[in-house]
């Protein structure tokens, strides 16, 4: 993996709760790591849902190796917000991940 394509600093976070004021479970993100990648878009696809038109862009992202990520997690970069589809350990080597995951805006 060429070091230069890696020009996307992206923020992994994993669902976590807490308690508010009046003892109620909220849900939180809480920050597990971040890393340098390349955000490749594969395909958009746009469709209505009650109402709203809901667009979705479904992206390859390539890192180095990182243990700890699964498919229950997001990332960030910027503003946009990456849902996790699936993780690929590339040749079984432990040193590049695939990432297939999807952007979603509307809804």
């Amino acid at each position: 993996m060429r070091t230069q394509h890696l020009r996307h600093k992206v923020t992994f976070y994993k669902q976590g709760e807490t308690r508010n004021a009046f003892g109620e479970i909220e849900s939180t993100e809480v920050e597990v790591g971040q890393a340098w990648a390349q955000i490749i878009p594969l395909k958009g696809d746009e469709r209505f849902s009650s109402q709203r038109l809901n667009t979705e862009v479904s992206h390859k992202v390539r890192l180095r190796y990182q243990d700890g990520l699964n498919a229950k997690m997001i990332f960030k970069y910027g503003t946009r917000v990456f849902h996790i589809d699936s993780i690929i350990d590339v040749m079984e080597k432990r040193k590049e991940l695939n990432i297939m995951a999807t952007e979603v805006f509307g809804g």
